[in-house]
Parts: C-alpha cells; structure tokens; sequence
C-alpha cells in the first residue's frame, strides 16, 4: 500500500509540474521576447545615434582639413600671393573678411621674413574664425 500511494504522489506532482510549465513557459517566453524586442530598439537607436556622431565628426575633419590645406598653401607663398588667398580663404570658411582686417591688410604685405611660420598669429586668425 506504502507503494502505490508513493508512486501516486509521484504521478501528482509530475502532473502539477506539467501543468504548471504549460501555464509558466509560454508567459516566460512572452517576457522573453518583449527584453529582446526592447534591447534591440534600444541598440539600433544608440547605433543611430552614434551614426550622427560619426557623422558630425567626419563633416568637421573635413573641414579642418580643407582650412589646414588653404593655409598651407598661403605660407608656402610669397607675400604678394598671400592676399590674393585671403579670398579664397573667404571661400572656404564661408565668412567674409572683418573689417578690422581690413584695416590691418598692410600686415600680410609685411617680407616674407616677418611672416610667422605656421602657428603663428595669422593661423590663430584663420582658425579661429574659420571654427565659428
């Protein structure tokens, strides 16, 4: 008797455990999907977000670069040419030449001894305006 009441509580509780995986398993798999759905929203807006990101910064160093290049160009000629690349520093950066700039134009017909190497105060004046 002590055996077959032992095998019948075995059977129950395997019958409880089967009912109650059928009642759990799909409501666990539902929260399942849902944290995959919800991690993976959040992952492909990071990603887009980071996209921008990379774009903005791409757009910049484009910009530097070609400012770094139009400066470049100005140090490596003579004084006479260096106004002519005013304008098209102008161009370049969009912006048009202060007219406190103006006023000083006689310093960028100074020799070519005089000029500062790159880095100098004529550069600071390009870049800065040039980064507005």
């Amino acid at each position: 008797m002590e055996e077959i009441r032992e095998v019948y509580e075995g059977e129950v509780r395997m019958e409880t455990e089967r009912n109650l995986m059928k009642i759990i398993l799909p409501e666990l798999q539902r929260n399942i999907l849902a944290s995959k759905t919800k991690m993976q929203e959040e992952f492909s807006r990071q990603m887009e977000e980071k996209n921008r990101e990379l774009e903005t910064l791409k757009e910049k160093l484009s910009d530097i670069t070609e400012t770094h290049n139009v400066l470049e160009e100005v140090y490596e000629k003579t004084p006479t040419e260096e106004n002519e690349d005013v304008e098209s520093m102008e161009r370049v950066c969009g912006k048009v030449v202060s007219k406190e700039h103006q006023k000083n134009k006689h310093q960028l017909e100074k020799p070519q001894s005089q000029i500062p190497p790159a880095g100098g105060s004529e550069v600071n004046w390009w870049v800065e305006r040039c980064s507005r």
